[in-house]
C-alpha cells in the first residue's frame, strides 16, 4: 500500500464511529461506548476503590481466547487472521479458534463504515464488529480493535496524556468531543506511546481538515501520529506485562511439576513433568502477585483460611492469601505478614503441598519457573 494512502486511512480511522449502538451484552449490565469504538461494561460501586472509572477493563483470565469467523465475509477472517498473526508472533497472547468455550470473541462483518469491540473481558460471546471500511476490515485496523479486546483503550485517552499532546478543541467536531475525553481506566505501565496502534492521528475528528492533536514533545511530527499498521514495541510490552508467559512451575529438589487437579474437587499435586498437560502451567502478574491456571484459568494458588497451612488451588478473587512475590527461588506468600514471620510454599516427600517458615536450607521450599511457555507449544490441547 502507498504511504499516502497509509497516511490518508490512518487519519480517517474510526473518524464516524456512530455514538449510539445496541449491544448484545454477554451478561447483565450496561455499556457504553468510548473514545468511538470501544464498548466498555460497567463494573459498578466495587471497581471505585481501585481509584479507576465505573466504566472499567479487566484482562482475560488466559492467554488463550478462542474466536469465531462465522459471520465475517472474506475481507475480514483475512485481515483478521493476519493481525493475530502479529499477536502471536509478538505476544505470548493466543487466538484459537472456538470449539465449546464459553467466553470467546465473535467476529462479525457489519455494514457501514464502523469499527467496535468490546473492550476487555466480559464473560460469554462479546461482539467485535468490522465494516467493509478500509480503515476497519484491514491489517492495522484489526490490530487497533483487538488490542481494545485485550483490554486495552486509546493511548490519547491516557489519563497524562495532556503532558504529551495538545487537544485543539476549536478544530474538534462538536459531536466528536466526547471521544477525546481522559479515560481514568487507562493502564499506564509504559511511557507514552506516540507510535502505538490504538492512536489516533493528528488531524482525525476534524471540522476543517486542520489538526486535532498535536505533539507537545520537540521532534514528534504530527504526521507520525496514528500512522502504523503494526504493534509499536510499547504496545507488545504493553500486552506482555498483563498477559505473561504460562511456564510450568518446578519444585527443585524433586524436579516434578505443580499440578491443579479438578476432577471432584480442587486440588494441587506434584506429578512427573508433561508438556502435555495445560493444567501444569501458571500465569504470574507480579504487579497482582496472582499465580493462575493455564487448564482453569479462573483458579488461582492459595492458601488455606487462617490456621489451615495447605496450599489451595481456589477461585481468583482480592485476597491476600492468593498474593505471592516469587524471590529467589520460593514462594512467599504476602498474607502471612514481614519478612521476619514469612511463609513459603513447600511440599512434603508424599507431595502434599503445604506453607511453612521460611527455611534457607530447606530444599522443598525452592522452585523454578520452566524454560518452555505455553504459547511455544503449538499441538498443546488448549483449555
Amino acid at each position: 500500500m502507498p504511504p499516502s494512502l497509509v497516511i490518508l486511512l490512518s487519519a480517517a480511522l474510526f473518524a464516524d464511529c456512530a455514538s449510539a449502538w445496541e449491544a448484545r451484552a454477554p451478561e447483565s449490565g450496561k455499556y457504553r461506548l468510548v473514545g468511538g469504538d470501544m464498548l466498555m461494561l460497567d463494573r459498578g460501586e466495587r471497581d471505585k476503590r481501585a481509584l479507576i472509572d465505573r466504566f472499567s477493563t479487566r484482562f482475560w483470565p488466559s492467554n488463550t481466547i478462542p474466536y469465531t469467523l462465522t459471520q465475517a465475509n472474506a475481507a475480514t477472517r483475512i485481515a483478521f487472521l493476519a493481525a493475530i498473526a502479529e499477536i502471536h508472533d509478538k505476544t505470548q497472547v493466543r487466538f484459537v479458534p472456538r470449539t465449546q468455550q464459553r467466553d470467546y470473541v465473535r467476529v462479525e462483518s457489519i455494514a457501514g463504515n464502523q469499527c467496535k469491540a468490546m473492550t476487555g473481558y466480559a464473560g460469554g460471546a462479546q461482539l467485535l464488529q468490522i465494516s467493509a471500511s478500509p480503515q476497519c476490515a484491514s491489517r492495522s485496523g484489526l490490530l487497533h480493535e483487538l488490542v481494545h479486546t485485550l483490554g486495552f483503550v486509546h493511548e490519547h485517552n491516557r489519563p497524562d496524556r495532556d503532558q504529551h499532546i495538545e487537544i485543539l478543541w476549536k478544530n474538534v467536531r462538536q459531536q466528536s468531543r466526547k471521544d477525546l475525553e481522559i479515560e481514568p481506566a487507562s493502564l499506564m505501565q509504559d511511557a507514552y506511546d506516540y507510535d502505538s496502534v490504538t492512536h489516533y492521528a493528528a488531524n482525525v475528528l476534524s471540522i476543517n481538515g486542520l489538526s486535532t492533536l498535536l505533539p507537545r514533545k520537540p521532534g514528534i511530527s504530527s504526521a507520525r501520529l496514528g500512522n502504523h499498521s503494526s504493534l509499536s514495541p510499547g504496545d507488545v510490552r504493553m500486552i506482555n506485562h498483563a498477559y505473561p508467559a504460562e511456564r510450568q512451575l518446578i519444585a527443585r529438589d524433586s524436579g516434578q511439576c505443580l499440578e491443579a487437579r479438578h476432577k471432584t474437587r480442587p486440588t494441587l499435586r506434584l506429578l512427573p513433568c508433561s508438556l502435555r498437560r495445560p493444567a501444569q502451567f501458571w500465569r504470574y502478574r507480579p504487579d497482582k502477585g496472582l499465580l493462575s491456571n493455564a487448564a482453569y484459568p479462573a483458579y488461582c494458588l492459595s492458601q488455606g483460611l487462617r490456621h489451615n497451612r495447605q496450599a489451595l488451588s481456589q477461585r481468583c478473587e482480592d485476597s491476600a492469601r492468593q498474593r505471592w512475590l516469587f524471590q529467589d527461588g520460593r514462594l512467599i506468600n504476602l498474607a502471612r505478614g514481614g519478612s521476619a514471620s514469612r511463609w513459603v510454599m513447600g511440599h512434603t516427600s508424599a507431595g502434599d503441598l503445604l506453607l511453612h517458615p521460611l527455611d534457607l536450607n530447606h530444599t522443598q521450599q525452592q522452585w523454578d519457573w520452566g524454560t518452555i511457555t505455553l504459547s511455544s507449544v503449538s499441538d498443546l490441547p488448549r483449555p
